[in-house]
């Protein structure tokens, strides 16, 4: 319905969709960013258990 009311607007600007490259880049950043939440998220429970374990270790920051 919005569509179809959209039509009848002279003022209404279209835009142009994402290219395949736009997608394939917006992809990978999403996919490189779930990567590093499971990383973290992984090292901070690995951790967690050591900790549990009573082992400790230095944690260190990656570059």
């Amino acid at each position: 319905m919005a569509i179809v009311q959209t039509t009848f607007m002279p003022d209404v600007t279209y835009i142009g969709g994402k290219t395949i490259e736009q997608q394939q880049l917006q992809s990978i950043k999403r996919f490189r960013e779930l990567a590093v939440k499971h990383r973290d998220a992984d090292q901070k429970q690995l951790i967690a258990l050591l900790f549990e374990l009573n082992i400790k270790i230095e944690i260190v920051e990656a570059v």
